[in-house]
């Protein structure tokens, strides 16, 4: 990735969108949750490792639901990452399996984003931290798992559409 930066900073500058997600499925995203969401989120005990603020007053944030990807079905993440989407008010279109995240350092090239001089925000670390594993969302998420069993694996929210002359994602 560090050998990437500055291709991928000149690709910013050409108006490309910059994503990354963490290739382990116990790491769960909320999209476009506002500082309100966060604060909720922390009071509740759900505590993101990772919120970045990707425009004005919207945010991304990461949680962690367990120590390692094994300890966490591809079913329970996705039922994490709808129940966390409706909890939080976060994009519930944003909740697939590959949902990827904006990348910080790099603008928000979107257009409804951009400033009257043409700019984009960047997308800012607002909070980092070794944060407890939110282990009741985990809980909760295999709680409706298990009470839902026409619940299929490939059941999710969002992700990528691909036409024959772009890909474009919804986020």
């Amino acid at each position: 990735l560090l050998k990437s930066v500055s291709f991928l900073r000149r690709k910013n500058a050409e108006g490309y969108h910059i994503y990354f997600r963490p290739n382990a499925q116990h790491f769960v995203f909320v999209d476009d949750v506002c500082n309100e969401d966060v604060q909720l989120m922390i009071e509740d005990g759900v505590r993101p490792v990772l919120v970045y603020g990707t425009s004005h007053d919207l945010h991304h944030a990461w949680i962690q639901l367990a120590n390692r990807s094994e300890q966490v079905t591809e079913d329970e993440a996705r039922q994490a990452r709808v129940n966390l989407a409706e909890r939080y008010s976060g994009d519930k279109n944003a909740t697939g399996k590959n949902q990827p995240g904006r990348l910080p350092g790099f603008r928000n090239v979107k257009t409804m984003h951009e400033d009257h001089n043409g700019g984009h925000p960047l997308v800012i670390i607002k909070r980092s931290c070794f944060a407890p594993i939110a282990s009741g969302i985990l809980e909760e998420a295999k709680k409706r798992v298990a009470s839902s069993p026409n619940l299929s694996p490939s059941a999710s929210l969002g992700g990528w559409v691909n036409t024959n002359t772009s890909s474009s994602h919804h986020n």
